[in-house]
């Protein structure tokens, strides 16, 4: 008997008709994978493709991607689902959180695409508090001393305010004490934290660059987009939709809305920054929004996307 023939009689080489139901048992698994998954993977896959092909590292990208799928899991685990949120289907509530999403998009759009553009009694707005930061704090303290104060402004201050005024509660916007709160942020910190060590004890950064980057992205980065994705546009979303659409919204607006500095940051090359801004802040943006999630609660994010922000810093000093 010849070794093929044993191996087909093992079973060990599976028959024309076999074959073909696995591959049918697999179409029938992708088409009953949710809607958001299905739009999450195919935008990953294809700005993950086209960075390839026009020779960009993607190497970052997929450790990135796992990172997030570990810590993904690891958080459905050790968190419990979250309390249902009741959703608003018509009447004088739907238009009230109707208003308040209105009013977060426009905020999104401002501070990104028209981020260089004059907008009345907005710019004025922010400029106040970017001249205070300027008056306030040093170079040697953080990175721009005008955002310092006037990124907090447009991601927090004034869209908090706003929402309140149109009836948003504060408790629902993610500034409560949270669920299992401390336990996510050894899950998710745990790994910048070590590395951002690695770099301090290799003499790579000193401790004052460090710092630096820490308060920068404490101040510029960090909290206010928290806020304003997750604890303003996600809570909204939540209301309207189901939470794998709610994440999947925010994530995707969250990629958007780095667009035009991933793409200042590739030479001008608008293709290339948004399949970035989709590959690293959309993968970014679901993480976030997760910890968000189930944490009911913003300090988990925050901490995660201030030591994530603090290496990027670092490694462009």
């Amino acid at each position: 008997m010849s070794a093929l023939s044993s191996i087909r009689q093992t079973g060990n080489v599976p028959s024309v008709g076999e074959t073909l139901s696995g591959r049918a048992q697999w179409v029938r698994h992708l088409r009953a994978m949710h809607g958001t998954t299905q739009l999450l993977g195919g935008a990953w896959l294809g700005a993950m493709l086209y960075l390839a092909i026009a020779g960009y590292a993607i190497f970052g990208l997929l450790l990135l991607a796992l990172g997030v799928l570990v810590g993904a899991l690891l958080t459905l685990i050790l968190t419990n689902a979250p309390p249902k949120v009741g959703r608003v289907v018509m009447g004088m509530p739907r238009n009230r959180i109707l208003m308040q999403l209105a009013v977060i998009l426009g905020i999104i759009f401002m501070t990104s695409f028209a981020a260089n553009s004059y907008v009345p009694l907005w710019s004025e707005a922010v400029d106040i508090f970017r001249g205070m930061g300027k008056a306030y704090f040093s170079p040697l303290l953080v990175n721009d001393p005008a955002a310092a104060l006037g990124n907090p402004a447009a991601y927090f201050f004034i869209p908090a305010l706003l929402l309140v005024l149109l009836g948003a509660r504060w408790s629902e916007l993610g500034m409560g004490g949270g669920h299992r709160v401390g336990q996510m942020m050894i899950v998710w910190g745990a790994l910048p934290a070590t590395l951002l060590f690695l770099v301090l004890w290799s003499g790579a950064a000193t401790p004052l660059l460090l710092a630096r980057s820490l308060l920068t992205s404490a101040l510029i980065y960090g909290f206010g987009a928290e806020f304003l994705f997750r604890g303003a546009l996600q809570t909204r979303l939540l209301r309207l939709m189901n939470s794998r659409w709610a994440l999947a919204t925010q994530a995707l607006l969250f990629a958007l809305w780095h667009v035009p500095s991933s793409t200042a940051a590739l030479n001008g090359d608008l293709l290339a920054g948004a399949a970035f801004a989709i590959a690293h802040y959309g993968v970014l943006g679901v993480a976030l929004g997760v910890i968000a999630l189930r944490t009911r609660s913003l300090w988990a994010g925050t901490a995660f996307a201030i030591l994530i922000s603090a290496l990027s810093l670092i490694s462009a000093a």
